[in-house]
């Protein structure tokens, strides 16, 4: 018996010994799949496919502020934001507004509008920029037709689709 009960023994701590590895290894498995999900040691919150995301959005703002700084006679930037939601909810895809005539950072939805189209012209354009890049610069012809149009004054009119008119004589 005494035989049999050292041999349990020894069985026990040899597989208490390999559960000790299995564990650091699910502990390391563990954090990672949190992570990628936009939680635990994760301070942003963001999902690894939004991270990716957020990648893509820098790129398509970068193009879009080129046109909006023309379209808004250089008051109006975007800029990517990744701060955390309230709540603390996921974050990763977010917008803010640079206004150059005060100075300040804001959200998009304070803008007017005539200007949250202006933004979103910019945005689309900016997009479509950057997937004919990707493409090899292959041309995508497109045609926006929004109301939006309407909502902005005279001058502002002109001056978005006199940026229209220089994006289409460039390709």
């Amino acid at each position: 018996v005494q035989v049999r009960t050292n041999q349990l023994l020894a069985e026990i701590n040899a597989a208490f010994a390999e559960s000790g590895s299995a564990q650091a290894e699910f502990e390391t498995v563990d954090r990672l799949a949190q992570t990628v999900r936009g939680q635990g040691p994760n301070t942003k919150k963001m999902t690894l496919e939004t991270f990716a995301l957020a990648a893509d959005l820098e790129e398509i703002v970068a193009a879009a502020n080129v046109l909006l700084v023309k379209m808004t006679n250089g008051r109006y930037e975007l800029r990517y934001s990744d701060v955390l939601t309230k709540g603390k909810a996921l974050s990763g895809l977010g917008l803010d507004v640079i206004d150059a005539y005060n100075d300040e950072r804001r959200p998009p939805e304070s803008l007017s509008g005539g200007e949250k189209f202006q933004a979103s012209l910019a945005l689309a354009l900016g997009l479509a920029e950057v997937v004919t890049n990707r493409n090899g610069g292959v041309r995508l012809d497109t045609l926006f037709i929004d109301e939006g149009f309407g909502a902005l004054d005279e001058d502002t009119l002109s001056e978005v689709l006199d940026t229209i008119d220089a994006l289409r004589e460039g390709g």
